[in-house]
Order: C-alpha cells, then structure tokens, then sequence
C-alpha cells in the first residue's frame, strides 16, 4: 500500500518550488560510498514547514543574485544505518542507532548557485571529510569565505541552524517537533 505524502506532513520540493536545483548524488555512484543508495523513486522530500522556510531561502538569495541546489533531504532511517557503517564518524554521520535530521525531513544538504543555476566555489565538494568541510574553517580564499558567509545567514535568517563540520549541511531550528521516518522512497504516493 502506497502513504500519502499528505499524511506524514512530506512535500516534494519540485512541485512547490521549480527554481531550486537538484543534484541528488546519493542516487548515483559519484559520492563519498561509490555506491547507489538512493532508488530511481527518490524524489527530494521535506516536511512542510521546512520546505516553506527553504522556499524562503531561495527567494531571498534570488533577489541577491543568487539560488539554491539541494544535494539531499529527507532520508529513510534503515539508510542511517548504512551511512553510520560506511563512515563511522560522529563528526559526519549520526552514530546509530540514533536518527538523523534528515530522517525527521528536517534537514537539508545545500549549496549556492549562480541565478542561472552554475555552481560557486564552496571550498570543497558535498561530503568532504576534511577539517576544509567545517563551516568555521577559514583558510580559504575571501570570495568563498564569503560565500559560505551568506549562505549561513540566509539560512539562519529562515528558520535553520547549521553544524561545525559540514558548511552545506543546514537543520530546521524546530526539527524536535517532527517524528524520525522510515519510509523508502518506493512508498509514497506522488
């Protein structure tokens, strides 16, 4: 039996807002594991609240020049197993058997982008383990300082908080209200 969206309080972020990029890398072999995680169903999900306040983030770097592009969102929790073993590093990866944000739909791994769409310079790539990852690490060039600077306080202007170790990582401030979620992606009904 297919669930509702609806009914989880889940939204698909393309079909409210057609102007955030998506680059979905854990449904291919280009990211940290070199393995698919994600299925060909996966579709970028986030609680409502949350997809609100993203939305918000979106058009307030618009009117700087500027956009967004989402490397992932909500993730199914049994997957928060297999992210813990391939990794195992609590500055990384929620050690299990706790629950990530992302499992709550409440998190989202973002980068800025030009108001065409193109990439800007971050200082590293998604899922960089380096100490170059962290969002205070400042041996960086000015201009990408600079962007990592902006990107953190559109976020935190709307509603999110972020973490140390990862500047693309980004947590709704109201997460503890949502329920952990262990749906594959297979499941719900578009």
């Amino acid at each position: 039996m297919l669930i509702s969206l609806k009914s989880l309080d889940l939204v698909e972020l393309l079909k409210i807002n057609d102007k955030i990029k998506f680059q979905i890398l854990y449904r291919t072999t280009n990211n940290f594991t070199g393995k698919v995680l994600y299925d060909r169903n996966y579709k970028c999900l986030l609680r409502t609240k949350t997809a609100c306040k993203l939305i918000n983030v979106q058009n307030d770097l618009e009117k700087q020049g500027y956009g967004i592009k989402i490397f992932d969102a909500y993730r199914p929790y049994s997957l928060q197993k297999q992210f813990w073993h391939l990794v195992n590093d609590e500055r990384y990866v929620v050690k299990w058997p706790e629950a990530s944000v992302h499992n709550r739909g409440a998190s989202v791994d973002l980068t800025l982008v030009t108001s065409q769409g193109l990439d800007i310079e971050m200082g590293t790539e998604f899922d960089d383990f380096s100490e170059k990852a962290s969002g205070n690490y400042s041996k960086l060039p000015k201009i990408v300082l600079n962007h990592r600077k902006l990107l953190k306080e559109v976020m935190i202007k709307n509603g999110f908080h972020s973490i140390t170790t990862e500047w693309w990582h980004f947590n709704d401030s109201d997460y503890l209200q949502y329920d952990v979620l262990d749906y594959n992606f297979s499941d719900f009904k578009y």
